[in-house]
């Protein structure tokens, strides 16, 4: 249940994660914006570490159990089709520490997992208004087919802000009576984030995922320096009959960001390391 929950979770976040796009007029080849994707803009070697922490409630709201899980991710290749990351996680359930064996994940720049197959096509243009200010953005069509479910996502995309696709609705899978539905909205940009020691700016993403099973909330912080760019993320799910069953919250515990051209550049390439002045 635990495991099931950090997968929701992620997948809450594959909106943003999705490859950042140009796409010429209606309907012809888009052009991948590599540099602003928020891993593959980095060179392999890059990686992030975050805690994940689960409570389970009863039909009463206690808390019925409580379960942390760390999960780190490597950079290991980017190239013109994607990028692929390996995944390591250690969980904690009930005093027993679990490690799970590493796990390879690979990405296309439409948001492709795993070899799925996706296109994409401009539909138009609007305007996203956040807290007043106006967005230009390009109004795309996204549809990823996987092993037997096609998602189709509907995104407004900003070229010039961060995190570039503000708006985004996905329904999965496509024309089924009981559909999963995900919409995100960016709802605070360019906020003040102090993170790890340092001063940084943020952006504010609320996502909501609505099923037959009930509905998960999320409130994301996403920076454009961290890979992945999400830095914490809470959770409340709640069931059909609106009463909440789980809560989870995710926090970011360091960092390392590999900026040059690969693993073994003809240059050195320059590390940045960020990571909590103590264990939490």
């Amino acid at each position: 249940m635990h495991g099931s929950l950090i997968h929701r979770s992620l997948l809450y976040l594959s909106w943003c994660l999705v490859p950042l796009l140009t796409g010429t007029i209606y309907g012809q080849k888009p052009i991948a914006l590599r540099q602003t994707n928020s891993w593959a803009k980095f060179s392999p070697g890059t990686r992030k570490r975050v805690r994940i922490v689960v409570q389970k409630l009863d039909t009463n709201g206690n808390i019925e159990s409580t379960a942390t899980r760390e999960t780190q991710s490597f950079l290991e290749q980017v190239n013109e089709k994607g990028y692929s990351l390996r995944i390591e996680t250690t969980s904690d359930v009930a005093g027993k520490r679990i490690t799970t064996d590493p796990q390879i994940v690979r990405r296309g720049y439409l948001g492709e997992i795993n070899g799925e197959l996706g296109k994409i096509r401009t539909t138009g243009e609007t305007n996203v208004v956040i807290n007043g200010l106006s967005v230009p953005c390009q109004v795309q069509q996204i549809t990823i087919q996987g092993t037997g479910t096609t998602r189709v996502s509907t995104i407004h995309y900003s070229p010039t802000r961060f995190p570039h696709i503000l708006h985004r609705v996905m329904k999965s899978p496509a024309g089924a009576a009981a559909t999963t539905m995900i919409q995100a909205d960016a709802i605070a940009l360019d906020m003040p984030l102090h993170l790890l020691g340092a001063d940084k700016i943020g952006s504010h993403i609320l996502t909501t995922r609505r099923s037959p099973l009930g509905t998960i909330s999320t409130l994301e912080v996403h920076c454009s320096d961290v890979p992945g760019s999400l830095v914490s993320l809470t959770s409340t799910t709640r069931d059909k009959a609106g009463k909440v069953t789980e809560r989870s919250q995710l926090d970011l515990i360091s960092y390392r960001v590999v900026i040059g051209e690969g693993r073994q550049p003809t240059t050195r390439p320059r590390l940045r390391l960020f990571q909590r002045a103590t264990p939490r």
